[in-house]
């Protein structure tokens, strides 16, 4: 894989993000060429008392 196709897979995490009401950051951790991890930011659903996330 190249670095554009990680930077692909990390803005469509950040889509997902945006898609239930979070900021939408992506990210991705690359070790050789496997991705060893991998979320999106999700702090106000972490933090939401009713659980809607």
């Amino acid at each position: 894989m190249t670095d554009e196709d990680y930077m692909k897979i990390a803005l469509e995490l950040a889509q997902q993000a945006a898609s239930v009401g979070e900021v939408p950051v992506g990210a991705i951790v690359v070790s050789g060429n496997e991705i060893v991890g991998f979320g999106f930011n999700s702090p106000i659903c972490r933090h939401d008392p009713c659980g809607r996330c």
